[in-house]
């Protein structure tokens, strides 16, 4: 179910989304869509290669906005998700934050 509300949702960057519904979706779809897409984009033909990109952008739109969510669901405004770009630390601290109970 976490991953069909990963697609359903991924352009809702409003809302929040649980611990459980996050993680499941996040790591499922990343390893199940990023082979298909890093198989897609190994092929010499232009076809397999627009629908890799695709499928990659989607994928990242999905990501990002399912981090908003929880990060949301954790008590912590949207601008967190820039937190890894402070160097050493940042993505550390974002994983952290991800891993916290909800608030609501």
């Amino acid at each position: 179910m976490a991953i069909i509300t990963f697609w359903r949702r991924i352009f809702d960057f409003g809302g929040t989304s649980r611990r459980g519904e996050f993680w499941l979706g996040y790591l499922v779809n990343l390893f199940l869509v990023g082979g298909v897409v890093a198989f897609l984009i190994e092929k010499d033909s232009i076809i397999s290669l627009i629908i890799g990109s695709i499928l990659a952008i989607a994928l990242v739109i999905g990501i990002l906005s399912a981090r908003v969510r929880r990060l949301r669901d954790s008590g912590r405004g949207w601008g967190w998700i820039f937190i890894p770009l402070i160097p050493s630390i940042g993505g550390i601290v974002l994983f952290i934050l991800l891993l916290m109970p909800s608030k609501y």
